[in-house]
């Protein structure tokens, strides 16, 4: 029988190219570190599920190649569409005409809230080809996750189904019933959230969020998996197999545009915790998350609740 790790981890964006390895180690120390901080020697089992390699694309012949079809001219990697993609272009644009005296990161992360929950938008500027870089490219990956793009299609019956279907499958295939915390960076909160409204999940765990971007509006929240609860302004559900959810946002963090998960998500009986933490010095990244006491204190939770 194969052993099921206490704690699950679910990688963020842009990871295509790293090894499991390496992301594995990288957590695990930071992991180590957050509970060192707070005077815990405890050394859980953990094991983090890869899906990056979803997003790589298909090699192909470079420009110039002498073939009947000679390779397309541009980029490795496709122009980025969809709608998630147009709009975070859009946005790009926005905080261009912004005074540099005024692009403070909060009154930054203040515009692009408000251009998320005007809906129009994301159709309205769908057909912009503007390019921009790190931005829209940090949604590009998520807009690949939630809509079954063109580009995608063709290497879908080759990995079982779409990008979607296949890292949610590989996080329920990962719970087992010694599985007592799941913890979702970035889009891996996204993954996450929904594996564990999966049918194929019979283990009740708790949940952390870090880097999360499961409260953007119209982008996000609206594409979810299920969706929202109709009648309810922001309605998100609650994953039915989660005891407890404990969310981090970094003040700084862009991904984590909506810094409190528990309007949306909220729910009587099991309260959801919001924290807003410092991760300055590398704002979305995973080792400025869990090295937090706030991250350790809801790992020790987990496991004594276990």
């Amino acid at each position: 029988e194969v052993a099921v790790a206490q704690i699950i981890g679910v990688h963020g964006i842009w990871q295509q190219n790293e090894s499991l390895a390496e992301l594995q180690a990288h957590w695990g120390s930071s992991l180590q570190e957050g509970l060192r901080r707070i005077g815990s020697e405890l050394q859980p089992s953990f094991d983090l599920v890869y899906y990056g390699d979803l997003f790589r694309y298909p090699a192909r012949r470079p420009p110039g190649w002498t073939e009947p079809e000679p390779a397309p001219e541009g980029p490795f990697a496709p122009e980025p569409q969809g709608p998630t993609a147009a709009l975070a272009r859009h946005m790009v644009d926005d905080l261009e005409e912004i005074p540099e005296g005024h692009r403070t990161l909060r009154e930054l992360q203040e515009v692009l809230r408000w251009l998320c929950e005007q809906t129009w938008l994301a159709k309205a500027f769908q057909s912009t080809v503007i390019r921009r870089d790190w931005l829209y490219r940090c949604f590009d990956q998520l807009d690949r996750y939630l809509n079954d793009r063109p580009d995608d299609q063709p290497q879908a019956a080759a990995r079982g189904g779409t990008i979607r279907d296949v890292a949610v499958r590989r996080v329920t295939e990962a719970i087992g019933p010694d599985t007592a915390l799941v913890i979702g960076h970035s889009l891996g909160s996204v993954v996450a959230y929904e594996a564990l409204h999966h049918p194929a999940v019979a283990t009740d765990v708790h949940l952390l969020t870090v880097g999360s971007p499961l409260g953007i509006p119209t982008l996000v929240l609206d594409a979810l998996r299920p969706p929202p609860a109709p009648g309810k302004p922001r309605g998100g559900v609650w994953p039915p197999r989660a005891h407890t959810w404990t969310n981090l946002a970094g003040e700084n963090d862009f991904i984590a545009l909506v810094k409190s998960l528990a309007p949306i998500f909220q729910r009587a009986e099991a309260p959801l915790q919001d924290w807003e933490v410092d991760t300055k010095g590398n704002v979305h990244g995973i080792g400025s998350y869990l090295s937090q006491e706030r991250a350790a204190e809801a790992i020790l939770a987990a496991l004594d609740r276990a």
